[in-house]
């Protein structure tokens, strides 16, 4: 998917970040959702032994998701876009 127009190659970079973002917050999204329904069904009194054990592990790995997502995002949005808009002269 494209942001910018191929005249403006030197967007390149900042087109790729700004994508990795995005990704990230719909990963974020996901998992947030994810464990929102999961924690739903666990309050279930009437759960098994087995139903139980696949959302707790589903719970598990969506908040691991969602730790490493958050952090990728941070940096991201620190680190490389701060940096690449500087380079491009981005105010703001």
């Amino acid at each position: 998917m494209k942001i910018f127009s191929e005249k403006h190659q030197e967007l390149t970079d900042f087109e790729e970040i700004i994508l990795d973002i995005e990704k990230e917050r719909d990963t974020l999204n996901y998992c947030r959702a994810s464990i929102q329904c999961c924690l739903w069904n666990l309050e279930n009194p009437k759960i098994e032994k087995f139903d139980k054990d696949r959302f707790v592990k589903d719970l598990r790995e969506n908040l691991n998701k969602k730790e490493k997502a958050q952090a990728k995002l941070e940096y991201l949005k620190h680190s490389k876009l701060r940096s690449e808009m500087f380079r491009l002269n981005i105010i703001g």
